[in-house]
């Protein structure tokens, strides 16, 4: 989208608006009142002669405003036709990515009783490996932000930002499980990558509501319920994890 100083274009519309409502009410105040209480109609008419290059000029601006107007609506209305339109695919997308977290899920739930220090397995490779990233929510997400309200966008564009985080992350610790590895997986690690991906899975079910058309978009961040809520639906009982359930309370702030 292109911008002029600096300004976005419906920025750029809102202050020309605001320059020009003030403007067009004086000038007409002054051409079309004003002249009637200080004389005749022959004043009247001199007025106006006297001030035809004005009037011109204002018939232009007021023309380049309505103008304005017109094709900011436009561009808005197709906008709006063009996120629906996009919109109606974003269910789809969002079933795709719980079902990668389910996936990424059963890694971290195999490696939790290793780095728990239960079998002392920290160099043996892990069953499980990380899933294969999902590819056609990308495009999905991408059509989204485009043509989104910006609360929207923001919220799509940061789940995208924290689903390259979680990815590397999941891989770079799977990687700790090798004989050849010069890192040792922690519980740490495993408290902090089952929050991201439970982080990731209540933000994604947040947009359920909104993706259906059911209801409004909340911008809101996961409370705690709802990051325990997807700790179960990864098929784990939270409280038989030591520590995770503080960690959560801990990380949501409640």
């Amino acid at each position: 989208m292109t911008h002029f100083g600096g300004l976005k274009p419906d920025t750029l519309i809102r202050f020309t608006n605001w320059i020009a409502i003030p403007v067009i009410f004086a000038y007409v105040i002054f051409m079309f009142v004003t002249p009637w209480f200080n004389g005749d109609w022959i004043h009247v008419q001199k007025t106006w002669n006297s001030w035809q290059g004005l009037n011109v000029g204002m018939l232009a601006f007021t023309s380049s405003i309505i103008a304005l107007n017109i094709s900011k609506y436009s561009a808005n209305k197709q906008r709006d036709r063009e996120f629906v339109a996009a919109k109606a695919f974003l269910p789809e997308a969002l079933s795709e990515l719980i079902l990668y977290f389910r996936f990424c899920s059963r890694l971290l739930v195999e490696a939790w009783p290793r780095v728990q220090g239960e079998g002392n397995q920290l160099k043996t490779p892990l069953e499980n490996t990380p899933p294969d990233t999902p590819t056609d929510y990308k495009e999905i997400f991408s059509n989204c932000i485009k043509y989104a309200e910006p609360d929207v966008g923001d919220r799509l564009a940061f789940i995208l930002m924290r689903l390259q985080i979680q990815k590397a992350r999941i891989t770079g610790f799977s990687e700790m499980f090798t004989p050849d590895s010069e890192t040792i997986p922690t519980l740490g690690n495993a408290l902090n990558y089952l929050y991201d991906l439970a982080l990731l899975h209540a933000l994604v079910s947040k947009l359920y509501p909104f993706a259906r058309g059911m209801d409004k978009f909340d911008p809101s961040m996961p409370t705690y319920d709802e990051i325990v809520n997807a700790y179960q639906n990864f098929d784990m009982h939270p409280e038989d994890y030591e520590g995770l359930l503080e960690d959560a309370r801990r990380r949501v702030g409640t």
